[in-house]
């Protein structure tokens, strides 16, 4: 690690097919994509920081299965002992 410390970036993208709720309905297909952050302070031995927004482009969550929550966002500090 250099004296500014690390940066780490992710951005992933998942595609899911048509899916099949019950009979001949059938659900849309969609994309979630992500974006995480981690930045570990080259001050902070041990620690870093952690953050993301999931489901990036799209707010809304229309499938029947709700089985993702739509855009969340999330933040967190890790320590590593």
């Amino acid at each position: 690690m250099d004296a500014h410390g690390r940066l780490r970036l992710q951005l992933r993208s998942r595609y899911v097919d048509e899916v099949r709720v019950a009979g001949d309905e059938w659900d849309r297909s969609f994309t979630l994509t992500s974006l995480n952050v981690e930045y570990a302070p080259a001050a902070w031995e041990d620690v870093s920081l952690r953050g993301g927004i999931d489901n990036l482009f799209d707010a809304d969550n229309e499938s029947s299965l709700a089985a993702d929550p739509g855009r969340f966002l999330h933040a967190g500090v890790r320590y590593d002992f």
